[in-house]
């Protein structure tokens, strides 16, 4: 078993897929917490290797297991054991594109909630009927 710890900056991020691969490994498993995978997802697919994201419950489950490298150690046998099955995780283009999407959700929100208030204080000052 290797162990290394990285940091959270993307020189880190970039750091631990190029320590990853160096292993040359078939494929490298991680849990799918809240949006904590994602970075390191974005990293390992950059340096062209396979990541599965798979639910945390299959963790979660395991009595005895409550740290992050437990965990992982975990993760690591069911997937050499084939037990794991990788959750959806869209192409990189589609990625972006839905976080664009999200962001002027956001915004469209954000402009008819000021409109409306607008029209209160308009409404109220007795400018608009």
């Amino acid at each position: 078993m290797e162990l290394r710890e990285f940091g959270g900056f993307k020189r880190d991020r970039r750091a631990m897929a190029e320590w990853v691969a160096s292993f040359e490994p078939e494929v490298v498993v991680m849990e799918s917490t809240g949006i904590y995978w994602k970075s390191p997802y974005a990293a390992l697919e950059k340096a062209g290797l396979v990541a599965l994201v798979v639910n945390a419950h299959h963790v979660k489950q395991v009595p005895g297991r409550k740290t992050d490298i437990a965990d992982a150690q975990w993760l690591a046998i069911l997937a050499r054991s084939g037990l794991l099955k990788g959750g959806f995780v869209p192409p990189q283009n589609l990625r972006e594109l839905r976080l664009v999407s999200r962001q002027m959700q956001k915004f469209t929100g954000l402009l008819a909630g000021e409109k409306n208030r607008l029209h209160k204080v308009l409404t109220d000052g007795g400018i608009r009927p």
